[in-house]
Formats: structure tokens, sequence, C-alpha cells
């Protein structure tokens, strides 16, 4: 089996084996990912919810269209609240990933 490396090592087998040190930086990349979104989801929110009273737009296509928003920042949230604290598993993490 000439051209066949064996030294390639795939991608599942590679997190199979992560060191303790790397699991703990890819929970506290994945945990700071959530953290930025959620808070700019929640900006983002605050800024249609004042806009929308300024300019008295608020109704329920308004309302559907930012509960829509609103329930994608709370899954960012609570990506970020699910690998914030604690010591989670790599299958933990890579589903909140």
């Amino acid at each position: 089996m000439e051209g066949v490396r064996r030294d390639v090592v795939f991608e599942s087998t590679l997190l199979d084996t992560l060191r303790d040190s790397d699991r703990a930086f890819l929970q506290h990349r994945v945990s700071r990912f959530g953290l930025v979104a959620g808070a700019t989801g929640v900006m983002f929110t605050l800024f249609l919810a004042v806009t929308g009273l300024y300019q008295g737009s608020i109704d329920d296509t308004w309302l559907r269209a930012v509960g829509l928003f609103v329930l994608g920042t709370i899954c960012f949230l609570g990506m970020w609240a699910a690998t914030a604290w604690g010591e989670r598993s790599l299958p933990v993490i890579r589903a909140a990933e």
C-alpha cells in the first residue's frame, strides 16, 4: 500500500486523545464564543426594543421576529452557561460547540 501515510491522525481519533490542558482550552474557547455571541444578541435586542418603542412600530410581526432572535440569543447564552463552570467532558463541549 504505497502512498498511504500511516502518521496521519484523523480528527475523531485526535479528539479522543486530547490532553486535559487541550480540553480545558477548547472548553474556554467555546464558553467565550457563547458569551460574546450572547452579549451581542442582548445588545441588539435592546437596540431593537428601544428603536421599536421610539418609532411606535411594535406589532405582532415585530414581536415574532424579535422573539426568534431572542431564542437564538438564549441558545448562545445557554452554550456559555453549559461550559463556563466546572470541568466538562469532551462530548459535552463538542455538543455545545
